[in-house]
Formats: C-alpha cells, sequence, structure tokens
C-alpha cells in the first residue's frame, strides 16, 4: 500500500508473527503509528532511497513460471518467504521469492557497499547477493535493480533447519558478527536451553553460493546469553539486546535493565536509543502493549513512547 508521508515521520518498525496487525508502521515525532504496510514483516535495510524487507508473508506462492524468482504479482501476501523491495512511499515494487536459493524463515536484512546479507534462520545461515543496475544471467528484478547470489555462510554443527536460530547480523570493528539462540544441531533444540545465546565472527566462513558444504567454525565473541538479538555497532562496540533478560548489552556488559517486556530491535541516534518491546514471549513478565522507546542513554531515562497495535516488534529503521 502507497501512503504519502510527512516531515514528522521518524522511523520505521517492522512487526512479526501477527497476521491481522504485523507489517511496517511508521512512528512520527507526536508518537503516532501508521500502518504502512500489511503483511508481517522482519529486518529492514535500505538502498538507494528504497526500503528493503525480509518478509515471511503467508499465502499463497504465485511464481512466474519463465523466472522462478520472481512473481507475477506485487501484491503483499503472496509470497511465504521472499525479499521485499519498497520505494519511500512504501509502495511495493517487486518481491524476490527465496525457495529457488533453499532458504527460508528470513530474519535479518543488511546493506553494505552493493551487497545485500540476509538471514535464512531456516537453513542456518547468511546469504548475500549482489544488487545490480542490469540483469545478469537470470537474477530476479528488484525494484529498479536486479540481484545476483554471490556467497553463503553455514553453521557447521547444524544437522537439522533452524537449529541454532540465527537472527542478527551486524558489520563491528570491521568484522561481520552473527547472534544466535545456541550451538545446537538439531532442529529448535534451542527451546530446550534458554541461555546459551552467543554471538560470533563468521567473517571468515563465506563460501560461493554453489558451494554447500558448511562453513568452518566461527569464533565465539560472547556466550551465554539469553535470546540474543538487535545487534549493532555503538561508538566502535558492539550493542545487542538479550531479549528474554529485558537487557540492552555493550560489548558483553549489562547498560540498560527493564522490568519487563521481551526486548527486541534497536535503532541508535546519537545519544539516544530507539527500543523495542512486544508482549510477552519466553520472558517471564509482558507487557500490556507492544510499544517503541527513544531511551536517552545518557540520563538513562524515556523520552518517550509510542505504542503499537500487534503482538511483536522485530526491527526499527530510520525514515528515508
Amino acid at each position: 500500500m502507497g501512503i504519502p508521508l510527512d516531515n514528522a515521520v521518524e522511523i520505521v518498525v517492522s512487526c512479526t508473527n501477527d497476521a491481522q496487525y504485523g507489517g511496517l508502521y511508521t512512528i512520527g515525532r507526536d508518537g503516532s503509528a501508521r500502518r504502512v504496510y500489511d503483511t508481517p514483516c522482519m529486518g529492514i535495510a535500505s538502498y538507494r532511497d528504497h526500503y528493503i524487507v525480509a518478509s515471511q508473508s503467508p499465502g499463497h506462492v504465485k511464481r512466474n513460471q519463465s523466472r522462478p524468482f520472481e512473481t507475477d504479482s506485487v501484491r503483499s501476501g503472496d509470497i511465504p518467504h521472499s525479499i521485499l523491495c519498497l520505494d519511500k512511499q512504501f509502495r511495493m515494487l517487486s518481491n524476490v521469492c527465496v525457495e529457488p536459493w533453499g532458504m527460508g524463515d528470513l530474519h535479518d536484512a543488511l546493506v553494505r557497499d552493493n551487497e545485500l546479507y540476509v538471514v535464512d534462520t531456516y537453513g542456518n545461515g547468511v546469504v548475500t547477493f549482489q544488487i545490480t543496475d542490469s540483469r545478469q544471467g537470470e537474477s530476479p528484478a528488484f525494484g529498479p535493480f536486479f540481484l545476483s547470489g554471490l556467497r553463503h555462510w553455514r553453521y557447521s554443527s547444524a544437522s537439522e533447519p533452524d537449529a541454532c536460530h540465527l537472527n542478527s547480523i551486524a558489520f563491528v570493528r570491521g568484522r561481520l558478527y552473527a547472534s544466535m539462540f545456541g550451538p545446537f544441531t538439531r532442529y529448535r533444540e534451542y527451546e530446550q536451553r534458554q541461555s546459551d545465546g552467543q554471538v560470533i565472527d563468521i567473517t571468515d566462513g563465506f563460501r560461493p553460493i554453489q558451494d554447500h558444504r558448511p562453513s568452518p567454525p566461527a569464533p565465539v565473541v560472547i556466550s551465554g546469553l539469553a535470546d540474543p538479538h538487535s545487534l549493532l555497532e555503538s561508538n566502535g562496540q558492539l550493542m545487542l539486546a538479550e531479549s528474554r533478560s529485558r537487557r540492552i548489552l555493550v560489548d558483553g556488559v549489562p547498560t540498560i535493565t527493564f522490568a519487563d517486556g521481551y526486548v527486541r530491535g534497536l535503532l541508535q541516534l546519537s545519544a539516544s536509543l530507539w527500543i523495542g518491546f512486544s508482549k510477552s514471549r519466553h520472558a517471564n513478565i509482558g507487557v500490556a502493549e507492544t510499544s517503541v522507546l527513544l531511551f536517552d542513554m545518557e540520563r538513562n531515562s524515556v523520552i518517550r513512547r509510542a505504542v503499537i497495535p500487534a503482538r511483536e516488534v522485530y526491527d526499527i529503521a530510520p525514515a528515508l
């Protein structure tokens, strides 16, 4: 859906696991939340004035028979797992089905230079794509651009899908870090063990996309975490949300702790930090309303809060 925006829009928030109210919301400086895309979304990135969104949209797969990566419709909800390209007004330009690459349950998305990194949680890995201005072979159209598969990293110990629950990625001090719920081997094994989460360094483990061997073991940066998410670099340090423990950590040291909610979704703007709070999920203490807070890190206080009528916040990004 395309909705005109005004200068009051400050951030964009993705909401997931909610077929009725999931999607993308803009948050204005007056604290108002406005739904601008109506299908559950995960990671948000940007490239040349376009939003790139990892989508877990439920629905019928309607592929273009001549090009398996593309769809005959750009209506939201046609693809279960896809990479979306939206313009600045949140109009859908294209959705690229990721099943031909063997991907599913997408989480984070990150753009660096002309490369797109997408977390393939189902496949316990990260896949990188080249974003180009012209088609190369069978590369699918992606808005005004094209995507070509480049490399992949796969967790070496996993023997079944979604074993370690890889979820977030970020470049920190020039290295590519990834967060996961634990060094597990079996499907959703992390559900039985709640404080084995890790941040690992996957920089040197990527292989060509045609090479399906697992990557070499990745060095562990931080361990013993309860549901780590939302990695970002903050003044040369690694910041993350330890969601189940309701804490924000900087280089492994707790800096902010909250009384309730499932903390996930971070965006730093100078000395302020946007933080997402979801209704109870894996947390002993839930919140009545899903929201995002703008937090003053210097004064250790909340600047303002915006309520979102959805179940779970996943990611927060600056508005284009």
